[in-house]
């Protein structure tokens, strides 16, 4: 049974985040949140990541990782991988955009300069919490950094709850400490809309 302190903190940012409809992306709201109205701007029926030829959107920066290494991770951190990450570590551990410029809509874009390798997850881990610890913010809970958004920001994936496979960006070089939303910006709900919104710089 989850303890208390656990709940309380998923309770909490679930009551920030708004969830979206899976293949649509909604107009942020100037706080980068997205609007309460969930105002749909497009609606594209977009292919599963398996059926995606990755190397029109991803260029490779490593080996395979295997999945007796993806096991491994998941069993140290106590996690289950999202299926689409999964695939893009396979395909490549480490990688990086061909277009690296996310398609916002009206609003201005936001930028996937590399999708980092396990390597490069594990030390982002590490890297957060210690943030967090100073902090005492805890989204390290349920977001997974997988890519670099410039600066100190990350790319994530939700892990768990509402947050489960939506793309967020952490942003822990600008916000206001006194204002937890200002740190997270929602991209969009998954990583196969994502890749699908890259555009050329």
């Amino acid at each position: 049974m989850a303890n208390l302190s656990t709940i309380l903190k998923l309770v909490f940012f679930t009551t920030i985040i708004c969830s979206s409809k899976v293949y649509a992306y909604t107009q942020p709201s100037k706080s980068g949140l997205p609007d309460q109205k969930n105002q749909v701007i497009a609606t594209i029926e977009i292919p599963k990541i398996q059926e995606m030829h990755l190397p029109d959107y991803l260029k490779k920066h490593g080996n395979p990782a295997s999945e007796e290494v993806l096991l491994d991770f998941e069993e140290k951190y106590n996690i289950t991988l999202p299926d689409a990450l999964k695939a893009i570590l396979s395909y490549s551990n480490g990688c990086s955009p061909i277009n690296r410029t996310i398609d916002m809509g009206e609003n201005p874009p936001e930028y996937l300069t590399d999708v980092f390798s396990l390597e490069w997850i594990e030390a982002s881990i590490q890297n957060i919490k210690s943030i967090e610890a100073e902090f005492h913010y805890y989204f390290s809970d349920v977001l997974l950094p997988f890519g670099d958004a410039g600066g100190v920001r990350y790319l994530c994936i939700g892990l768990a709850g509402t947050y489960k496979n939506n793309i967020y960006i952490i942003d822990y070089q600008s916000y206001d400490y006194k204002d937890i939303k200002s740190m997270l910006t929602y991209i969009g709900p998954s990583i196969e809309d994502l890749l699908y919104r890259l555009k050329p710089n």
